[in-house]
């Protein structure tokens, strides 16, 4: 069984790009939410209070991993856009180069 596997590069570039801005976005709330705990840090003492900053910053190692995460897709997903680019300029230009 022969399958064959085709990307479209116009839509391919918009769903990175659409990729793109909801990662910037993400990277800007986090350090919006990162900055508002900052200043809260100081607001008061307390168990409660360093019960909070510690799971605070538990969840913001996590949440800083998943960022990094997503950061190496969007870079693999533009390095895949520069192949499949890369792989289709060449198929064309060899096509063009046939005499018929």
């Amino acid at each position: 069984m022969n399958q064959e596997i085709a990307n479209n590069l116009s839509t391919f570039k918009n769903h990175i790009e659409d990729y793109d801005r909801g990662y910037r976005d993400l990277v800007r709330d986090f350090e919006a939410v990162t900055s508002h705990m900052k200043a809260l840090n100081g607001m008061w003492t307390g168990e409660a209070h360093d019960a909070l900053m510690q799971r605070f910053e538990r969840d913001r190692n996590t949440t800083q991993d998943m960022i990094d995460y997503m950061k190496q897709i969007l870079d693999d997903l533009r390095f895949a856009n520069t192949e499949y680019t890369k792989c289709e300029n060449t198929v064309a230009g060899i096509v063009d180069s046939i005499r018929v």
